[in-house]
């Protein structure tokens, strides 16, 4: 747990409350970053969280800081797609709709968003 804690303080320079609650939300300049101490497939405890950028429109970056301190890229939503024509780009639309609402639900599902929270709403 130990270089799980370090790992977040010094990606985000902040300083974590001990022993560490959970879920959690921490504001850092543009920066706000939700938290939740969660379970691995192995039963290991990770950290994951969502950072959330709250100077721009785009999606908020999904990750996960594992029990070595390892911060890994989880499933993060889709936000552009290209198409060729304008039948294909209904269908990009569709599939990419239809993945998004299943990160939502994956987020929802670890106490990362609620969802009456307006943000989430988009996706589902």
């Amino acid at each position: 747990m130990e270089k799980l804690i370090n790992s977040f303080e010094q990606h985000f320079k902040v300083k974590l409350q001990n022993p560490l609650k959970s879920p959690r939300k921490i504001q850092v300049k543009e920066l706000l970053t939700k938290y939740i101490l969660y379970k691995d497939t192995s039963r290991n405890t990770v950290l994951d969280f969502l950072i959330f950028d709250t100077t721009n429109g785009f999606p908020p970056l999904h990750k996960r800081i594992n029990s070595e301190g390892v911060i890994q890229s989880l499933e993060n939503f889709q936000f552009s797609i290209m198409f060729a024509t304008e039948v294909e780009g209904r269908r990009e639309k569709f599939k990419m709709e239809m993945f998004n609402k299943q990160i939502a639900h994956i987020i929802i599902e670890k106490g990362l968003a609620n969802v009456s929270e307006d943000w989430i709403q988009k996706y589902l």
